[in-house]
């Protein structure tokens, strides 16, 4: 990979924490053009296109990246929550189902907390609560001990409340 593609890479990330999304989509659309296999820049492109409400051509980008490598749970959080943005604002279930099946997708291969808790929301959504309560158990067992910051009891105080725990939940949150 060229340092330079690394450092922009660095850069459009640094963009993005820091809420500057256009820049960093700008950037990210640029660099797409010569570096179309580019995982990693397929993400952040995606990611930035979705936070700009431009859902469907992030869908395009993200569904690209996952088909590269279905293995990266980074890119299934990505893809499922654009999917899960098309349910929202159409509200047909299939996009709910797909977000449901991608986020899960991610989870099994990563075991990254963040596809495993929407996987597990999106299964209320969808009417599986059961499973939905199994994945936010696991997510428990491997949080509860050592949650590391903000995202960890964030997630944590989800999990708690998607198994009706609503007193952990609360001192999570």
């Amino acid at each position: 990979m060229p340092k330079g593609l690394r450092s922009a890479r660095k850069e459009i990330e640094a963009l993005l924490r820091a809420g500057l999304t256009l820049q960093a989509c700008i950037i990210a659309g640029r660099l797409i053009a010569t570096n179309a296999e580019d995982i990693r820049l397929l993400q952040l492109y995606g990611l930035s296109l979705a936070r700009l409400g431009a859902t469907q051509r992030a869908r395009e980008f993200l569904e690209k990246a996952y088909a590269l490598d279905s293995e990266q749970g980074e890119t299934a959080g990505i893809l499922g929550r654009v999917y899960k943005d098309l349910y929202k604002t159409s509200g047909e279930s299939e996009w709910a189902s797909l977000a449901r099946d991608t986020y899960m997708a991610g989870y099994r291969a990563s075991s990254e907390y963040y596809p495993g808790i929407n996987a597990a929301a999106m299964c209320m959504v969808i009417n599986e609560p059961e499973v939905g309560r199994l994945i936010a158990d696991e997510i428990i067992r491997n949080l509860a001990n050592d949650p590391d910051g903000y995202w960890e009891l964030a997630t944590l105080g989800e999990a708690y409340l998607l198994t009706g725990d609503f007193a952990e939940s609360r001192t999570c949150y």
